[in-house]
């Protein structure tokens, strides 16, 4: 639980940083093969879109769902 809850700081300080207040990640892969987050949709502080999202929120949010994934569902790729 200590590494969700690091990783979900290190998110939310990236999305803060960013101006970023609400993501989306979508499943990466098919089935059971995980090819991590597969599409990530970002809104910004005006409720728009964000075209371009930052490669440290691309990388905060991959780390946070890998720590939940594994936490919760951990063997979910066999």
């Amino acid at each position: 639980m200590d590494n969700i809850k690091k990783s979900l700081e290190s998110l939310l300080t990236a999305m803060r940083e960013a101006g970023i207040v609400s993501i989306v990640a979508d499943y990466g892969g098919y089935g059971d093969n995980w090819d991590g987050i597969g599409s990530l949709t970002a809104i910004d502080r005006d409720k728009k879109n964000v075209d371009k999202v930052p490669l440290s929120v691309q990388r905060a949010a991959e780390d946070f769902v890998v720590e939940v994934v594994d936490t919760y569902h951990a063997g979910f790729e066999n």
